[in-house]
C-alpha cells in the first residue's frame, strides 16, 4: 500500500495540516471531507510526497526469558500491505464510521489505486452529515 506526507487546506483562511503516512483511501476520505471548506482541491500545491509502501510498527510479542518464562517485549515490525477490509477498518478507527461507510462499501470495497484518482474521487464526494457534528448556536 503506497504511504504519502500530505498537506492540506482546511479552510479557506488558510489553515494547514500536515499528515503523514497517509494511504490514498485515507487521503480520498480527507480530500471529501475537506474540499467544500477550503474551496476546492485541499492538497496544497505539490505538498504530496510519496513516503514508500510500508510503515513501522510497535507490537508486544512473547519472548522465552530464559528461565522459562516468558516476558513482554517490544517489537518494530513493517507492515507492507493491509487488505481492503484491513484498510476500511484502521479509518473506521480514526475517522467517522458513518462516512468511512459511505465511502467504502461492501465486503471488499473498491479503494482508490493512487493519490491522483483519490483526489479526483474527493473533490466529487460529498459524505454524509453526522448528528455527532452538528450542533445549533442559540
Amino acid at each position: 500500500m503506497k504511504l504519502a506526507t500530505v498537506t492540506l487546506t482546511l479552510s479557506k483562511d488558510g489553515h494547514h495540516v500536515t499528515l503523514h503516512n497517509v494511504t490514498p483511501a485515507e487521503l480520498l476520505l480527507l480530500v471529501a471531507e475537506h474540499h467544500t471548506n477550503a474551496g476546492g482541491n485541499p492538497v496544497v500545491k505539490e505538498s504530496l510526497v510519496e513516503t514508500g509502501d510500508t510503515t513501522k510498527v510497535e507490537v508486544e510479542e512473547d519472548k522465552d526469558d530464559g528461565k522459562g518464562g516468558k516476558t513482554k517485549v517490544k517489537v518494530i515490525k513493517t507492515v507492507t500491505d493491509r487488505t481492503p477490509a484491513e484498510e476500511v477498518a484502521r479509518l473506521r478507527m480514526k475517522y467517522a464510521g458513518n462516512k468511512v461507510s459511505a465511502l467504502f462499501q461492501g465486503a471488499i470495497p473498491n479503494m482508490p489505486k493512487d493519490f491522483k484518482e483519490a483526489q479526483e474521487l474527493g473533490v466529487k464526494t460529498a459524505l454524509p452529515s453526522s448528528k455527532l457534528t452538528e450542533f445549533k448556536v442559540a
